[in-house]
């Protein structure tokens, strides 16, 4: 089966997979995906599939405003790491799984060191706007506030499938056979 069998048996069966970094090319293929089996059936399920060490804040964004932006309702399921932008993006989803033994990991912004320098007020006042929009991101279906988040984050940390459940960053733990 070739790359281009795989792509039309996975928007077939309305399947898609976050399984590298997140960058731009990777979500505008991803994103291409949803938005045809959204323009094919709105009502029915896509499963997205997470096993990501995150990335890019910015490719991340596009990818959580387009499962936030169709209709099709996306089912996300970490099923190896969500780390960093990744978890951030499985927030999209309608509904949030993780497998019984899959790790999240939340910890602060880091700027890219290929940026021009700016200066340090400017460089808090930045850092502190995208926390602000994760943390947005994580409190609207969380069960622990703000104060919480913010902690987590400063201390990078990384959650079992039980702890982010416990916290209310996935819906449910996926059970055997249930994929």
């Amino acid at each position: 089966m070739n790359a281009d069998d795989l792509e039309k048996l996975g928007i077939e069966k309305r399947m898609v997979a976050l399984n590298n970094r997140v960058d731009f090319e990777i979500v505008h293929n991803i994103c291409q995906r949803l938005v045809i089996m959204n323009a094919i059936d709105s009502t029915a399920e896509i499963t997205l599939f997470i096993n990501s060490s995150g990335g890019k804040v910015e490719a991340g964004w596009e990818l959580y405003d387009t499962i936030r932006g169709i209709r099709a309702p996306v089912r996300g399921i970490v099923v190896g790491i969500a780390e960093s932008m990744a978890l951030d993006i499985l927030q999209a989803c309608d509904i949030r799984e993780a497998c019984p033994h899959a790790t999240m990991l939340m910890h602060p912004i880091n700027f890219d060191a290929s940026l021009p320098r700016m200066d340090s007020k400017k460089f808090r006042r930045e850092k502190e706007e995208i926390t602000s929009r994760l943390v947005e991101a994580y409190i609207e279906r969380a069960k622990v506030g703000e104060k919480k988040v913010r902690k987590l984050m400063a201390k990078e940390s990384k959650l079992t499938a039980i702890q982010a459940l416990k916290l209310g960053f996935i819906d449910r733990i996926t059970e055997p056979g249930s994929i």
